[in-house]
Parts: structure tokens; sequence; C-alpha cells
């Protein structure tokens, strides 16, 4: 924070959904904490140049979506020139929940203004090109994500996916659909239809820590359904994500951390980085970005 000088990108949203944020955040860096406050956009992030590692501050109001597109504006060279802090702005705020950043905008906003602890983080990095920091998701978390309204994320947030989980599973009984696509993930074949690559802790999935034991944050962390569930088993597995039981150490999920994960396929596959929408042909390379970011901890 040695030059006083906070920048700020906004997701387009953020003050209609935060109720008046942007004046909060005045209110805090700029007459509590005199910070000079400049709100930037995508073409400063490509353009803006800095000499020294993690001397310059930026702040992000927004969610995980808005994060992603930060993160992919900047130059790879530029990503350990910042501290990041999150404003939780989005739905899920799986990042901002990781960093024990709290929901109250102006608490947050005071955290980032007067630090305590930093947290040097690697970033996930899809075929050396696309950065992600919470992570991919296919199948039918992706496809919850898809058709559950931005009102419903709005109004009960997390819940929503819940919501959208069991609208799809009814929909599933409905047509009599329950589709699986073949994969091979580390030269290994398997057939899945929901495939998770985290970057997170996964208590961001709302995972109760005793359920994960020992985490390896030099890790990523692959989690899929095995093949050959029957519907009411996915439900069983979605009631009890619901309600934080203890779902990874089933039978019907594999679950690892891997240092680098290869996925590939006959067709293209569409899936989701941090909750942003992609469909690329495989083979898909998944590892760590080679440079630390800096980010803000609650």
């Amino acid at each position: 924070m040695q030059n006083k000088i906070i920048f700020l990108f906004l997701n387009p949203d953020f003050d209609t959904r935060a109720y008046w944020g942007l004046s909060k955040l005045y209110q805090v860096f700029c007459r509590e904490y005199g910070f000079k406050l400049h709100i930037i956009d995508s073409e400063f992030l490509q353009n803006h140049t800095i000499e020294e590692k993690y001397s310059q501050t930026l702040v992000i109001a927004g969610g995980d979506g808005t994060l992603h597109h930060v993160i992919n504006s900047i130059p790879p060279i530029m990503l350990d020139k910042y501290v990041f802090g999150i404003i939780p702005g989005g739905t899920a705020n799986e990042f901002a929940k990781t960093f024990n950043m709290p929901k109250s905008i102006a608490k947050a906003a005071r955290i980032i203004a007067n630090p305590k602890k930093i947290n040097y983080f690697h970033l996930g990095c899809l075929n050396d090109r696309h950065m992600f920091a919470t992570g991919f998701l296919y199948g039918v978390a992706d496809y919850v994500l898809r058709i559950t309204s931005p009102s419903i994320k709005h109004f009960i947030g997390m819940f929503a996916f819940g919501f959208g989980s069991l609208k799809l599973i009814y929909k599933m009984m409905k047509e009599n659909e329950h589709k699986y696509k073949k994969f091979k993930i580390n030269s290994e074949v398997h057939h899945t239809n929901y495939l998770l690559i985290n970057n997170l802790s996964l208590t961001s999935k709302n995972l109760n820590k005793d359920e994960l034991g020992h985490e390896y944050n030099n890790l990523l962390y692959l989690v899929y359904t095995k093949s050959g569930l029957k519907l009411y088993e996915m439900l069983l597995l979605v009631v009890k994500n619901i309600i934080h039981d203890k779902i990874l150490h089933e039978g019907k999920i594999h679950y690892s951390q891997q240092k680098q994960i290869v996925l590939e396929s006959d067709e293209d596959i569409e899936f989701m980085l941090d909750g942003e929408k992609y469909k690329m042909s495989t083979p898909l390379v998944i590892r760590h970005f080679e440079h630390q970011i800096a980010v803000i901890e609650g």
C-alpha cells in the first residue's frame, strides 16, 4: 500500500446488486483511509505496466466471473505485480470465501485498506493460456449454472444451485435422459456426467474440513462422479451436498489431488472456468501458473 493508490475494477452490476456499493467503497477507502481510488477497465489492465512485485493494490468488486475477466485481462508477466483485494459482489463468491473475506462491503474494504495477512497463491492455467482462480466445471453442475436464472441467483444466492440441481434431476426423470461422456483423464478412460477440477480449498464448495483431510495447496483437486449412477443416487448426492453431509469418500465419487490433469475427448466439450462459458477441442492441459499472485486475506 506504499503509494496510497487503489485501483478498482467493478462488475457492471455491482452498484445495483450491492445497493450503492460504490459509495460505500469511497467512504472507506477515501474518507476513512485517505487513498486515491481509480476506477479502471480491461484496457487499463492490458496496458498498465508495473516494475516491482506486489507493489500496487487492485480491488475487484464482483464475483468469481469478474475475477476471471480481470486475471485474463492482465498480461501474465504483470500478475505478480499486484496485491489483489476482493469485495464479494457475486452469487457464489467462492474465491472470496476461501480467503475469508466478509460479505459486508464495508468490512471487506477495511480489511483491504489495512491488511493484516497476505496469501501467496497459484492460479490455475488451461493450455498455458487461460487463467482461472476457482476451477473447471463440466457436466451436471455446469448445466445447472446455465439453467438457473440470474434473478434467482441474486435473491437466494448459493441456494439457487441446489434449486437448479433439483430442477435438472426432475427434467432428467421426466425425459428419461441420463448422459455420460467418455473422457481420458491423465490417459485413463472414464465415463462421467460431473467433472470438477478445483483450484481452491474444497471448503469453497461448502464441504466440511473434517471430510477433506489434508489439502495440498500446490496440487489441483480432481472430483468426478462414476458412471452408472441411477437418478435417485444423483438426487441423494445433491441433497447430501445441500445439507453439508459427507459425500467425497462414497464409492460413487472419485476424489484425488493431482499436479497436472490432461483431459481428452473425441468431441468438443462445453465447460466453465470460474463460472464463464467455454467450448474447446481437447486435449486440455491443466496445471498451475508458475508465478504466485498475492491476495489479501480476511
